[in-house]
């Protein structure tokens, strides 16, 4: 995928789009250095969106690898209600 089909959008409006907290963006910048470009105070926030996503979904996985059962489970309630 070249990086003129990617989709740019701010992060508030990723936030809406894909259902995650704002605050949740902090946390996948300290992940994705190619992200924390966007994410600085006083800059537009921009960010790939698709990008995003995967980045997102890693962190995901590694945080269930690490969660006991109940707290995973908690986590996909949370998920959802989101």
């Amino acid at each position: 995928m070249s990086s003129s089909d990617c989709q740019v959008v701010s992060l508030r409006e990723a936030a809406r789009r894909i259902g995650l907290p704002l605050t949740s963006f902090r946390r996948i910048a300290q992940a994705e250095p190619r992200l924390q470009a966007c994410i600085q105070p006083g800059r537009p926030a921009k960010v790939d969106l698709e990008r995003l996503l995967i980045v997102w979904n890693q962190l995901e996985q590694a945080d269930k690898s690490s969660l006991s059962p109940r707290q995973a489970l908690a986590l996909e309630r949370r998920k959802r209600l989101w």
